[in-house]
């Protein structure tokens, strides 16, 4: 019995520590799109901008 309890605490270790690094790619993958996205928006804001000051 106890050897079966060992085997699930391992897999339930393993799970979790699969799910912490998933949360991290998708963070990561926020940031990143959340960055590109104000990039874009930063460019087209300096294009607008710089077209109605001419």
């Amino acid at each position: 019995m106890p050897k079966k309890n060992s085997q699930k605490q391992r897999n339930a270790s393993i799970l979790s520590c699969f799910i912490g690094i998933h949360d991290i790619l998708v963070l990561s993958q926020l940031v990143g799109c959340t960055l590109y996205l104000g990039y874009i928006l930063d460019f087209y804001r300096l294009k607008i901008f710089h077209h109605i000051r001419k």
